[in-house]
């Protein structure tokens, strides 16, 4: 199998959910020349091609299957995987093309509400594909070994931000699953079975009789340990801060695109300022004041959970990295 006849320079941004992907997507998305997926594989399920928690020794056994899905799979659209709005134009665009993507939107959401089922169609990717994702963040490093042309972004979000955020949402009943994410067992007991898990000993016995908010909080420390693992000593891997990107945007937005190979362009800033500037209240919204959105736990968290919160994750390499900024002096981290 070929990978001739897909993608191979993919820019892949990825991280936990409530950890500002969407905004990040959309801001790339926003570039005339790239093509852009939001979350295809929590559409078209990985699961059966590549496991939730792959490891990157593993790369060469999941190869063939991973070509095979990225070229069935990325090349379709559906309600879900392209029809987040804004829209923006592109240079690749015919103006029948752009009024062809404005028809299918709205006609797959009836019809999907109207069968009970995904509806999709082809769509040729032109330009650089931009795959984000809430689904992958323990694949990443199988993807960039895969496809070594790629760039890999991981979005990292303060645990406390991430946590307040994950209970505010399930609070509004705003997520599918019936229980929270914090109970979900199976998904930890794979992530205790991680290879860093396993040499801290951390079990899931251990997690269980810890509160939900240390619960989430495992949750962070495991997952972007995992992926800074994976990452760490590739050159096509980047792990950001979603608070820095807040504080600057056009400045790590700008750092961000030049490590994809994108150029900056006006299309880009100026959505990158409607979008810092104005505000939808919306759960989802990509329009809001980031700093006012990455620090609204200040006032959802109580300070005993914040404080255990950042207790927690400043005993583990990736949590002493978020909370220092750097990666100097941290055992196990390759700066």
């Amino acid at each position: 199998m070929s990978q001739a006849d897909i993608a191979t320079d993919m820019i892949l941004l990825f991280g936990m959910p409530r950890s500002g992907t969407t905004w990040v997507g959309k801001v790339f998305d926003s570039h005339p020349a790239t093509s852009y997926r939001h979350e295809p594989d929590s559409q078209f399920l990985l699961n059966s091609t590549l496991p939730l928690l792959a490891e990157r020794a593993d790369a060469a056994t999941y190869e063939a299957g991973l070509i095979k899905y990225c070229r069935e799979k990325l090349s379709r659209c559906s309600a879900r995987t392209c029809g987040k709005q804004p829209h923006f134009p592109k240079q690749h665009e015919l103006p029948m093309g752009k009024l062809r993507h404005q028809m299918m939107i709205p006609a797959a959401k009836v019809f999907e509400k109207a069968l009970g089922r995904t509806v999709s169609w082809q769509s040729r990717i032109r330009g650089r594909l931009v795959w984000k994702s809430i689904e992958s963040l323990g694949r990443l490093g199988v993807l960039l070994e895969t496809f070594p042309d790629s760039r890999g972004v991981v979005i990292m979000r303060d645990p406390r931000g991430y946590a307040a955020s994950i209970l505010r949402g399930e609070s509004q009943r705003r997520f599918l699953a019936s229980e929270s994410i914090a109970s979900d067992w199976g998904l930890f007991q794979l992530l205790c079975e991680t290879p860093y898990a396993q040499r801290c000993g951390i079990t899931l016995e251990q997690i269980q009789g810890e509160r939900q908010e240390q619960r989430l909080a495992w949750l962070w420390v495991l997952y972007n340990q995992k992926a800074w693992d994976d990452i760490n000593s590739l050159a096509n891997g980047r792990l950001v801060r979603y608070e820095d990107l807040c504080a600057e945007p056009a400045r790590g937005f700008e750092e961000l695109f030049a490590f994809c190979g994108l150029d900056w362009l006006e299309q880009t800033q100026r959505f990158l300022t409607e979008s810092t500037t104005s505000s939808e209240d919306s759960y989802y919204s990509v329009y809001k004041d980031p700093l006012t959105s990455a620090n609204q736990w200040q006032q959802e968290l109580s300070a005993q959970q914040a404080d255990v919160i950042r207790g927690l994750i400043a005993e583990h390499p990736v949590g002493q990295w978020y909370l220092s900024g750097t990666s100097e002096g941290i055992p196990g981290v390759v700066a």
